[in-house]
């Protein structure tokens, strides 16, 4: 879970003061990013992390894919298979 943890949270908006195009920006710490990417190893469903982390499911897994690829000591382009 958030252990208690705050992550920083903006609000911003297109038109100020209009509460229906508010957004809200989460910044996960680097602890949290790293407890996300092993609660997602330990079987936790990507889904379910983002409801958790206040984020969206394409950012959770954006968190893993870049996690992974440190782990490898690869960038992105390195991992493609040559022709």
């Amino acid at each position: 879970m958030l252990d208690g943890k705050k992550s920083q949270v903006r609000m911003h908006s297109a038109a100020v003061g209009d509460p229906v195009s508010q957004q809200k920006q989460v910044r996960l710490s680097d602890a949290q990013r790293a407890e996300l990417v092993e609660r997602h190893r330990a079987g936790a469903f990507k889904k379910e992390l983002a409801r958790e982390y206040g984020i969206y499911v394409e950012t959770v897994r954006a968190i893993i894919r870049r996690a992974e690829v440190t782990i490898a000591g690869a960038s992105p382009a390195d991992a493609s298979p040559s022709v």
